[in-house]
């Protein structure tokens, strides 16, 4: 992803002719007075605007739509609920979400509003396990001096209060919830580990999990500059085992069409003539990686199949 102020013309115009070829459809739940700019705009781009916000039709939407605008400018609880669906559903699937935070610190009714989009699109287990814990831990400081700086670590690590997630802090999360004694490996043989405490996860031993963390941090940061994918995929996969490696590297979901529109319009693999047996769907198509790809994969500029981030 690059910076606004690294972002050029020809780089909005080469996702511009990319919208235009791909012609994806955007689900929008926007504000009334821009209803009819927001459609127009995406049509003049090349994309198919459909403006829903039924509660009997938002999830279904999101669930065929390549994306999903959020507006907050027109809200009553009606409309956030419509958004929380759709937000839901989009999630699921692993299509870009973008909200517009119109009017945000307002009022409070908008701020929680917002607050409680942006929760939508947390992991569950953050929302509901880590966060909570976190906070204990945070109020638990001997100061307010020390309260604060607790629970900004665990904001800034978690992306929590407003803060983006980064995918690369994978260490400094083990890092922080070790030192909260939440998980197994803070305690030894003989600790009595108090009831709850402990957050979900499997215990390794020694500092093999640290180890993991370590690793899995270095590979995130790396897919984005090398395509490191290249060294760990057998010489045949299917593109959905290709897809579930560059997620369990990049750290996030990605969308099923829009990773599989990527491949091909990067030209980074060819179909070797045979089919996966395994499992119990249908026989899967086999790929592997182009040779002048392989040939090539060093070269500064061979990017990745990852959607740029917006």
């Amino acid at each position: 992803m690059k910076s606004n102020s690294q972002l050029s013309a020809q780089d909005v115009w080469a996702d511009i002719a990319t919208v235009r070829q791909n012609k994806p459809l955007v689900h929008c739940i926007t504000n009334l007075v821009v209803t009819n700019f927001t459609a127009n705009v995406l049509l003049a781009c090349g994309a198919a605007p459909v403006m829903a916000h039924a509660h009997e039709e938002v999830q279904d939407m999101a669930g065929i739509a390549q994306g999903l605008l959020l507006n907050i400018g027109t809200l009553d609880p009606y409309w956030v609920q419509s958004m929380k669906l759709a937000f839901a559903a989009a999630q699921k699937r692993g299509i870009p979400v973008v909200i517009d935070p119109v009017g945000a610190g307002a009022t409070s009714y908008r701020n929680q509003a917002l607050e409680e989009l942006l929760q939508q699109g947390m992991p569950a287990v953050v929302q509901e396990q880590i966060a909570p814990a976190l906070l204990a831990w945070s109020e638990a400081a001997a100061d307010s001096v020390a309260r604060s700086a607790r629970w900004q670590r665990a904001s800034m690590t978690f992306g929590l209060d407003g803060h983006e997630w980064n995918e690369e802090l994978v260490l400094q999360r083990y890092e922080l919830l070790f030192e909260a004694g939440f998980v197994a490996e803070s305690w030894g043989d003989g600790d009595a580990v108090p009831a709850g405490q402990l957050l979900p996860g499997m215990a390794m031993s020694n500092d093999h999990r640290r180890i993991l963390a370590t690793g899995m941090a270095r590979l995130r940061a790396k897919i984005k500059y090398r395509p490191v994918v290249f060294e760990l995929m057998p010489e045949e996969f299917s593109l959905l085992q290709l897809q579930q490696t560059v997620e369990a590297l990049a750290g996030r979901g990605l969308h099923k069409q829009n990773f599989r529109r990527l491949i091909e319009q990067q030209a980074l693999v060819e179909e070797t003539g045979q089919m996966t047996m395994a499992g119990a769907g249908r026989p899967a198509k086999l790929f592997r990686f182009r040779r002048n790809v392989m040939l090539e994969r060093a070269i500064v500029g061979n990017k990745l199949p990852l959607a740029r981030s917006h």
